[in-house]
């Protein structure tokens, strides 16, 4: 069997979780007393006091005996918490000038206090008077402006008489402006011809077949009688044979019949037809010979109404231009009138404008004179209102002192002394598990190590049976 090998000895891990927190809180009480840097100014020092509390609060002293442990308090331990204290100290000049700056501003405060609330209860219990005569209202000269001038009485129109002018000649309402119409009596057309032919070709057509039926009836009996005796029966093909020659001829003599009463209706609708164009040709030629005397009728008495038009015209262009000269002489009348009144208007406005440029005077001066009356107004308002505000004023001052220089603390020195750091204490729980992790991790190596020694112990035991 081989030698055990050595097991290395377990971590104690709480111990290094306790010496790693001890360190962080040593760094962070080293990096916070860097911070404290004690200044040293023209006008003064910032200097920082370290004090010493033990765990339960109470202040100490370096060198104090620490009732657990029986031995002196170790100011850098755990248990031991140091706080700074920062002092301002000015020079003594300085210190002389802050002393008198609250002094003047005691003083002051007590004067506001005393005097200055005093004389703005008389100011509020004595308000401006409202009689100062102000000029709101200047006599105004618009009643006496003229604002209108007389219009003169223009003529704008003169007698108008073209309702008078004669503008179409009474000959023209005797004039024909239409010949007798008798195109309605024309005849345009003729009796139908094809109502006669189809009467005519009924008639003769019923002339011509009155005799057949009763002769083919009687053929057609004997035709049968002929064929029973020969011993030809019906249905047979000579039989039908017979039939059908029969029928052909009679079917040819009715349409021979009917040929003819075709050929006859149309003869008598033509004939009828020529009649009816003759008539109707002799009637429209009657009527045409009408029409052509009414129009030379009229025309004749067109022309004589032209003639007695020409003579109206005349007479009226005559009597229309004695009417355009008496009107040209009215608007020339009418122009001299509206002349002369325009030159009394302009009289009119000329005086206007004057009496209107001294009233225009007039308003300027008395707007000056209240303007200036107004201005001492302002003046003497200003005056009183700086009498009541005044006392106001003052007090203000007083109580701000912004018109005093009143002496400030110096800025002996800027010191922005860093915080504390936070400082997490041991990792306890991370050192047990680590701590078990260890132990677990040991056990599993000898656990494996046995399994090793047995499975050595097994394999030389079956050798030694196989040996034997």
């Amino acid at each position: 069997m081989g030698s055990k090998s050595a097991t290395p000895p377990p971590v104690d891990y709480k111990a290094a979780a306790e010496q790693t927190a001890a360190g962080n809180l040593q760094a962070a009480k080293q990096t916070q007393a860097a911070n404290m840097v004690n200044q040293n100014t023209p006008t003064g020092s910032v200097t920082y006091t370290p004090t010493y509390y033990n765990a339960q609060g109470q202040q100490i002293q370096a060198g104090d005996i620490n009732p657990k442990t029986k031995k002196p308090y170790d100011i850098n331990s755990k248990d031991v918490v140091i706080r700074y204290d920062q002092n301002v100290n000015l020079t003594p000049e300085q210190q002389a000038l802050f002393d008198q700056g609250q002094r003047i501003n005691q003083s002051l405060g007590n004067l506001a206090e005393n005097q200055g609330m005093a004389q703005i209860t008389s100011a509020m219990n004595n308000p401006l008077s409202s009689d100062i005569p102000i000029v709101s209202n200047v006599g105004t000269t618009a009643g006496n402006m003229s604002t209108n001038v007389a219009m003169p009485s223009l003529q704008t129109s003169v007698d108008n008489n073209a309702g008078q002018i004669q503008l179409r000649s009474g000959a023209n309402e005797r004039a024909s402006g239409n010949v007798l119409n008798n195109i309605d009596q024309i005849k345009t057309q003729t009796q139908d011809p094809n109502l006669l032919l189809q009467d005519t070709t009924d008639a003769l057509y019923k002339a011509n077949t009155q005799y057949l039926d009763p002769q083919f009836a009687q053929q057609q009996a004997q035709l049968e009688n002929k064929l029973a005796n020969q011993g030809i029966t019906r249905g047979s093909e000579a039989y039908d044979n017979a039939m059908l020659n029969f029928n052909n001829q009679k079917q040819q003599a009715y349409e021979s019949a009917r040929n003819q009463a075709v050929a006859g209706g149309m003869n008598a609708a033509q004939g009828m037809f020529g009649m009816n164009l003759q008539g109707n040709q002799f009637t429209n030629s009657a009527l045409g010979q009408q029409f052509n005397q009414s129009l030379n009728t009229t025309q004749l008495q067109n022309s004589a109404a032209g003639q007695n038009n020409q003579l109206d015209l005349s007479n009226q262009a005559a009597y229309n231009q004695a009417l355009g000269q008496q009107f040209n002489q009215n608007l020339a009348s009418a122009q001299f009138g509206n002349t002369a009144a325009m030159q009394g208007f302009d009289a009119g406005m000329q005086n206007a404008n004057l009496n209107n440029q001294v009233q225009g005077q007039l308003f300027g001066q008395n707007i000056s004179n209240a303007n200036l009356q107004n201005a001492a107004s302002n003046q003497q308002l200003s005056q009183a209102q700086l009498r009541q505000q005044a006392p106001i004023n003052i007090i203000n001052a007083l109580r701000s002192g912004q018109q005093m220089q009143v002496a400030n603390i110096p800025n002996v020195g800027v010191s922005a002394p860093g915080q504390m750091a936070n400082v997490a204490g041991a990792d306890y729980l991370g050192a047990a598990q680590a701590q078990g992790q260890y132990n677990q991790n040991m056990a599993n190596a000898q656990a494996a190590q046995g399994s090793n020694t047995m499975s050595g112990i097994a394999s030389i035991a079956g050798m030694a049976m196989g040996m034997l």
